[in-house]
């Protein structure tokens, strides 16, 4: 049965009490730690408690002693209702704001809400002391700025609005592994730990590295124990002049000022020398093509037959030998032979192949690039045409017989097309005068050009197969190809004319489009521009023709003055030398049909003949 000491307790258990009682009674156990809560809201005491522990008493005892307790909080809540200030709500907000005061909590107590799991405060919030987070796991619902202490690596934490970020970030990283290896790390000689970090101890006090060893004529090794010099058999510096016995240099070389040279030496690539420079001994210039692309060329070995190539009835492919001759039995275009092969413009290409049992010229020559390869004669051996592609795309390459003449015969094979790096017109030697014109160019360039002579073929830009010795020399050249200038000023103006042959101190010097003319003799063809087909042998032979064609003037002064006559022949000193637009003229002997000028279709023989 239940006592009425047990109701009264049912009766206030969970209530709050706001008084305390300093003395108390006899047979009563004090009550500790009580709060008065006056001024908190309704809603809020209603919600949470504060605990406090109640001794059982005796009940009518308890009774009493409560009366009395309750009238004095009556009394004690009426007075502090009167001075405390009234609860308000902040604008926009879903806090109200109160007292709560503490004075009645004893220091040596705990103060705890009762079924409260957070507490917010709007306002600051000033430990005196410290502030302790209980260890726990990282929150799953966390909130910027949230902060808790991590109870598995004992560090706190903060949140970042993405992640939580350790408060200690000097803890240090524990290294589990190294290079792959895990379990515990020695260290070797020479290394050492201080400070949480691995350093080097000095190799040369310590005794592991007792001694350095220089290579002869290579590095030098000086100095002692802790302070050792490395140094070179001699100086290096862009201002030393060093001296080698010998030298090869892969890829292009400047010497700037003055040098001497001395001994062999190989040049793979450009070599530039100061003006003052001296050079003994034997040099070799390679420029020799590196391939950089796959081969474009199928089954250019005839290994599987004539797969990929495409025969005339004139040419036979050898099974035994594994190669393909070219035997002129008809004409036109039984006498070649081809492939396909694709090209990029603007990309440099090597086109090898071995050339046996040829009597005969041949012709190389591609459908869509225009890179002049046709080569009149070629010997036995391995040949190479290189050349700047024009096309992009897939284009076909013929080998084919150059004469067309009944009995030409040459046999082919290993035909490779690769790419090479990209390389300037340039030849293995080139000599540049003072000036800063070109003076000296052998070798041949990527484009079969060889120049001698200041400003000697100064222009070219892809002419090939041009052939310049004496100062200035098809200076203007541009596209040009297969001319002949031998002597100061020959074919000096000459840009895109092709096959002409000037020997003599401006020969040709004018010809600028004209093409197929020799000129032999100082002045020969000087005026010529445009005309072409012309033979002028002698000094001032068809001096003044401009667009004459296919004159013949052999001997001094010979149709000197011809401008615009065509097809006029004048052998001997002065004959036709004042012709100026006659045509069809024939004149053999000195000074004969002299002062003829616009006649055409005469004949005159012997020493003055038709001279007036």
């Amino acid at each position: 049965m239940q006592s009425q000491d047990d109701k009264f307790e049912q009766q206030y258990q969970g209530s709050v009490y706001s008084s305390i009682v300093d003395q108390p009674s006899v047979g009563m156990t004090p009550v500790h730690g009580s709060v008065p809560l006056q001024g908190l809201p309704n809603a809020f005491l209603k919600e949470k408690s504060l605990q406090v522990n109640v001794f059982r008493l005796n009940s009518k005892a308890l009774f009493i002693t409560v009366s009395v307790i309750s009238l004095i909080v009556i009394a004690v809540i009426s007075v502090v209702a009167l001075k405390s200030p009234k609860p308000s709500t902040a604008p926009n907000s879903q806090y109200v704001v109160g007292a709560l005061p503490l004075n009645g909590v004893q220091s040596n107590k705990d103060l705890s809400v009762g079924k409260l799991d957070q507490l917010t405060i709007n306002g600051l919030l000033q430990a005196n002391n410290t502030i302790i987070l209980n260890p726990g796991s990282a929150p799953t619902s966390a909130k910027a700025g949230q902060i808790y202490y991590d109870e598995v690596t004992n560090e706190p934490f903060y949140y970042n609005g993405t992640k939580f970020v350790s408060l200690n970030p000097a803890a240090p990283v524990a290294s589990t592994s190294l290079g792959g290896l895990t379990g515990a790390i020695g260290l070797g000689q020479g290394l050492t730990i201080a400070g949480n970090q691995l350093g080097l101890v000095n190799s040369f006090t310590s005794g592991l590295v007792t001694g350095l060893t220089g290579a002869v004529n290579q590095i030098k090794v000086s100095g002692a124990t802790g302070n050792i010099k490395l140094s070179l058999p001699q100086d290096i510096a862009v201002t030393s002049s060093p001296t080698f016995g010998g030298v090869s240099i892969n890829g292009n070389s400047t010497f700037a000022g003055d040098s001497n040279i001395t001994g062999n030496h190989t040049i793979h690539g450009q070599l530039s020398v100061g003006s003052s420079s001296t050079y003994s001994g034997t040099a070799t210039f390679d420029a020799t093509a590196k391939p950089i692309g796959a081969e474009l060329v199928t089954n250019g070995d005839f290994t599987l037959g004539t797969l990929g190539w495409t025969l005339g009835t004139d040419v036979t492919y050898n099974p035994g030998t594994k190669d393909v001759t070219n035997t002129s039995v008809n004409r036109g275009y039984q006498q070649r032979f081809y492939t396909t092969f694709n090209t990029v413009m603007g990309n440099t290409y090597d086109i090898t192949f071995n050339v046996s049992n040829s009597n005969s010229s041949m012709c190389i020559y591609t459908q869509n690039n225009s890179n002049g390869l046709c080569s009149y004669s070629l010997v036995n051996g391995k040949q190479s045409q290189i050349f700047v592609a024009t096309y992009t795309g897939t284009d076909t390459i013929y080998f084919d017989d150059w004469n067309g003449v009944l009995g030409d015969t040459w046999t082919i094979d290993n035909v490779s097309i690769k790419q090479i790096k990209s390389i300037s017109n340039s030849p293995a030697l080139k000599v540049v005068g003072y000036d800063g014109s070109s003076w000296l160019s052998l070798g041949n360039d990527i484009l079969g050009n060889t120049a001698l002579g200041q400003g000697a073929f100064q222009n070219n830009t892809t002419g090939n197969g041009n052939s310049a010795f004496g100062t200035n020399a098809l200076n203007q050249n541009t596209t040009g190809f297969y001319n002949i200038a031998t002597g100061t000023s020959a074919l000096q103006s000459n840009t895109t004319g092709n096959q002409n042959i000037a020997t003599g101190v401006d020969a040709l010097l004018s010809n600028t489009t004209g093409s197929q003319n020799i000129a032999t003799g100082n002045l020969a063809l000087q005026g010529n521009t445009t005309g072409s087909l012309n033979t002028a042998t002698g000094s001032y032979a068809l001096y003044d023709n401009t667009t004459g064609y296919q004159n013949i003037a052999t001997g001094y002064l010979s149709l000197f003055q011809n401008t615009t006559g065509s097809n006029n022949t004048a052998l001997g000193d002065g004959a036709l030398q004042s012709n100026t637009t006659g045509s069809s003229n024939t004149a053999n002997g000195t000074q004969a049909l002299q002062s003829n000028t616009t006649g055409s279709n005469n004949s005159a023989f012997g020493y003055d003949a038709g001279y007036n």
